[in-house]
């Protein structure tokens, strides 16, 4: 066990000193790693999710992602099994691509932020349900699903928000001129 222990704190050291010959000092899966940590995150839980997510394919995410796929796994159940790992991973993977998009279409990073993490919250409890269901069957479009309805409400609200102050816009516009009240 302190054999293990050992192993996981010098991967761990290396990799936030920037020793590592695997990745340049900015590149996102360092990021995540020193965030995963600054946020509390036990070693054997970012020991698990790095190696999960070194399965996939990083180069399109921007560093800066690092910090809000880390915030948004702390809505998440703990990781104790690679398949949690994975599946968190799959859930970052989608967050990133959904991450690209909004700012795409000119979302900021408040919105981008509350989205994932509302997100996050409900595929961390629909995976739950599932698990105790022993259903592993569509899992990455049950995210992608879930983060599009999320993408929905955000867009609806965003919608409803332009269409009541072009409202009150019209209204002030055509509003008859404010009169006195006094006597004249």
């Amino acid at each position: 066990m302190k054999r293990m222990m050992r192993r996981i704190f010098l991967t761990v050291l290396l990799l936030t000193a920037g020793a590592s010959g695997l990745f340049a000092a900015d590149d996102f899966l360092p990021r995540l790693e020193r965030a995963l940590l600054r946020l509390g995150f036990r070693e054997r839980e970012t020991s698990l999710l790095m190696t999960a997510a070194q399965e996939r394919n990083w180069e399109a995410v921007e560093p800066d992602f690092a910090d809000l796929a880390a915030l948004s796994l702390t809505v998440c159940e703990r990781v104790r099994t690679e398949t949690q790992a994975r599946e968190q991973v799959e859930l970052m993977y989608n967050l990133a691509a959904m991450n690209g998009e909004m700012q795409a279409f000119g979302f900021t990073r408040r919105e981008i932020a509350r989205i994932a993490l509302n997100a996050s919250r409900d595929v961390a409890t629909r995976l739950r349900l599932n698990a105790g269901a022993g259903n592993d069957v569509g899992r990455g479009d049950m995210i992608r699903d879930r983060i599009r309805a999320q993408l929905c409400e955000e867009g609806l609200a965003a919608q409803e928000a332009q269409i009541m102050e072009r409202i009150r816009a019209r209204v002030r516009q055509n509003a008859p001129p404010q009169r006195g009240h006094g006597l004249h």
